[in-house]
């Protein structure tokens, strides 16, 4: 009986950093980003508005959850997404095109965070989508993290939050 090979967390993440770099931002480090001793955000994203972003990717719920709070919890981050994909979706090809292709057709389940709450529910609300009732994630697209990216930089930059410059 043959053994099921899939990608390695590596190169699914390469493809979509890769994706939302083509896509609309230019600063994103694609490669593990290298944060000290507390481990490599998997895809650091330095948004146009200066909000740091972490997308944490695995194909483990609980991984990805506990590893987007732990950006937050550590200050490294701004915002952090989960991103969890499902492994099936990405067997073990050679070629990077191909596999760049797998991601952009691929679904995945996100849940977005803020220091101190979880915003999921809020982000599906303005997309005009519902979360799972049982475990609390959002399908999504490639295309719909994108969407979800720039309405969750608005749950950071409130303007309730922003203080005038004293000039005096």
């Amino acid at each position: 009986m043959p053994v099921t090979r899939f990608a390695d967390e590596i190169r699914i993440t390469n493809a979509l950093a890769t994706l939302l770099a083509e896509a609309q931002y230019l600063e994103i480090h694609q490669r593990r980003y290298h944060i000290d001793h507390r481990g490599k955000i998997d895809i650091y994203i330095m948004h146009p508005l200066g909000i740091r972003i972490a997308i944490e990717c695995d194909h483990d719920f609980k991984k990805a959850e506990e590893e987007a709070k732990r950006r937050l919890e550590h200050a490294i981050v701004d915002l952090a997404i989960a991103l969890r994909y499902d492994r099936s979706e990405f067997p073990d090809i050679p070629s990077e095109l191909q596999l760049k292709e797998m991601a952009k057709k691929a679904k995945y389940w996100t849940k977005v965070f803020i220091p101190g709450a979880d915003i999921t529910d809020n982000i599906a609300s303005k997309l005009g989508k519902t979360v799972s009732l049982t475990e609390k994630w959002l399908e999504v697209s490639i295309f719909t993290l994108i969407e979800i990216i720039d309405h969750s930089v608005n749950y950071v930059l409130r303007e309730e939050d922003i203080k005038p410059l004293d000039f005096t």
